[in-house]
């Protein structure tokens, strides 16, 4: 589990004294709505970190690559179908 996810975790455990004193069954809802929302988190972080990653290595292969020769921000404009030259 992620830092974050401990974090939250541990406000929950706070927030659960505030169902004290209320039916089950709706203590139960409640926790199991906390779950859900925990377990999306979960999987936003997951997205996350795995964009992060393909963006560290793109970033990795770019500077492998070397130093680009010629105009190529004009490669780049034509490659776009922008104007040759900047506003």
């Amino acid at each position: 589990m992620s830092p974050f996810l401990s974090n939250v975790s541990l406000a929950a455990r706070d927030a659960w004294k505030t169902f004290e004193g209320r039916s089950p069954r709706r203590w139960a809802k409640n926790r199991l709505d906390v779950r859900a929302a925990l377990r999306t988190l979960e999987r936003e972080e997951q997205r996350h970190e795995a964009k992060l990653a393909a963006l560290r290595t793109a970033i990795d292969e770019g500077d492998a690559s070397g130093i680009a020769e010629g105009k190529v921000f004009e490669r780049v404009r034509e490659k776009l179908n922008l104007p040759s030259t900047p506003r």
